[in-house]
């Protein structure tokens, strides 16, 4: 018996990163896992790999910024499956640059796909939730949301919303049995981090107490516990997730200096 048997969850921005590797480890414990993402090519290519174990996987193609797509999926999947337990909001981003560089469009986008997509991802799900009886939105936040980090300005301001949103909604329907909390990883080694860092493995290594850098494995492990009846009793709360990160100091990334 899987911990997700017969759950059905939706997991935003799951073609790659921390989003594919939830929906690896939801699949793996039994769950139907609709993989909602705008990158057509990987997140057919994730059903595909995901469905071959306990659970499976489908992928529908969304922009998360979109109420109507975001109705669309959730609406689907209540219709194909008859239920949905879990909604994970994992889409978000925006750009590194410095603040006087950081441009009104700039600001909006990152706002949009972090915000906007949990503030619709929550909204959209509940009822549903409350029909069944309870259910578990987990939100993807950051170490950045809690204390900063430039020059992540925008996403810094737009994942601290995130947290501050969890503890609101989390109050709002605890008495409907839906649980709302969301996960504060550190520096997280993904594909687009790589891409952003210059050896990205080694500086995320040295940058917290336990010597290496975190994986997208270790926020699925704890996006997995949230999702369970192991976490029948949290809600509300904000789990960090950063090998100590934030006992430490900053990361030096600050292009405002």
């Amino acid at each position: 018996m899987g911990r997700l048997d017969a759950k059905v969850a939706i997991i935003t921005g799951a073609a790659s990163g921390i989003g594919c590797a939830i929906a690896k480890a939801f699949t793996g414990e039994g769950a139907t896992v609709v993989i909602a993402d705008i990158n057509e090519t990987a997140g057919a290519q994730a059903a595909r790999e995901f469905s071959s174990g306990a659970g499976r996987a489908v992928f529908h193609r969304v922009d998360v910024t979109s109420e109507q797509d975001f109705r669309d999926v959730v609406e689907k999947t209540v219709k194909d499956f008859e239920r949905l337990d879990i909604m994970v909001n994992n889409a978000g981003g925006g750009p590194w640059s410095s603040f006087e560089r950081t441009t009104l469009e700039d600001w909006d986008k990152t706002f949009a796909l972090t915000v906007r997509s949990a503030f619709l991802g929550m909204r959209l799900a509940i009822p549903h939730m409350r029909k069944a009886g309870g259910g578990s939105i987990i939100s993807i936040a950051s170490n950045a949301g809690i204390r900063g980090m430039p020059p992540l300005h925008g996403y810094s301001a737009a994942k601290a919303g995130v947290i501050n949103l969890t503890a609101s909604v989390a109050r709002m329907v605890g008495k409907d049995f839906i649980r709302v909390n969301c996960i504060s990883p550190g520096l997280i080694a993904t594909p687009a981090s790589r891409s952003a860092v210059p050896d990205a493995d080694a500086a995320y290594a040295r940058a917290q107490p336990i010597p290496k850098a975190g994986a997208p494995e270790d926020i699925a492990a704890m996006a997995l516990f949230l999702a369970s009846n192991d976490s029948k009793w949290v809600s509300g709360a904000t789990m960090v997730v950063d090998g100590g990160q934030n006992t430490a100091e900053a990361v030096p990334m600050n292009l405002d200096e």
